[in-house]
């Protein structure tokens, strides 16, 4: 049976996370029986916000394309994998004296955002280029774990979120400059976070042991 329940629920982009583990959520319960548990749910939107473009130059000849202009591919990034992990402890003192609980690693793809087709106006009549430009889909990420564990009286769980892929060479859109205090200059320098976190909802509720046991695994008054 589940009995106190608390939220955390944000809604609103959090600019320029996750090259570290950041705290983007919170709750806390009070456990009154020794055999309780947690249930913790984390619901997470969250999108890699900086874009990067390649050029291709379009053979004037068909089928004579040089595999060289095809190298810029190789170095794309197709993806922007995220860690998101639940803990228990205190927020305010982590990373000390917090216990991870959960870990859950997620993708972001790339999508092509535009198109353009263009001959270079320096060489007139020369051979014509495609641009394109990437963008990262925005992922809702969605996992839950059980505290088999808690401890009598309060218990205090937080959700952080960590970058695992490196930023790509092209623009960000985003203000963080890979501390977390938002005062980055806008361009993909290879150490900002650029993870736009747009929604965040964190759940705990206590599930109460068997009726049957409950009374003689009563937590003592001075836990609470």
């Amino acid at each position: 049976m589940l009995t106190e329940f608390d939220v955390f629920d944000k809604c609103g982009i959090q600019n320029g996370l996750g090259n570290f583990d950041t705290i983007i959520g919170k709750v806390r319960v009070n456990i009154d029986d020794n055999n309780d548990r947690v249930w913790l749910h984390a619901t997470v939107n969250w999108q890699p916000n900086e874009t990067d473009a390649f050029e291709i130059p379009v053979p004037l000849t068909p089928g004579t394309i040089d595999p060289e202009d095809l190298e810029v591919l190789e170095d794309l990034v197709t993806a922007v994998q995220a860690r998101f992990t639940i803990w228990r402890g205190n927020p305010t003192r982590f990373p000390n004296n917090a216990e991870p609980l959960c870990s859950f690693i997620d993708s972001a793809p790339f999508n092509i955002t535009g198109i353009d087709f263009e001959t270079p106006p320096e060489e007139p009549g020369g051979p014509a280029a495609l641009d394109f430009v990437l963008g990262f889909a925005p992922v809702t990420t969605h996992f839950q774990v059980v505290d088999e564990d808690p401890e009598c009286g309060n218990n205090s769980y937080f959700l952080t979120i960590e970058r695992l892929t490196p930023v790509v060479n092209g623009n960000g859109n985003g203000n963080g400059n890979g501390n977390g205090n938002g005062n980055g200059n806008g361009n993909g320098n290879g150490n900002r976070p650029n993870i736009d976190v747009i929604n965040v909802v964190l759940t705990a509720s206590e599930i109460e042991e068997n009726k049957n046991d409950r009374k003689k695994n009563k937590c003592d008054d001075d836990s609470k």
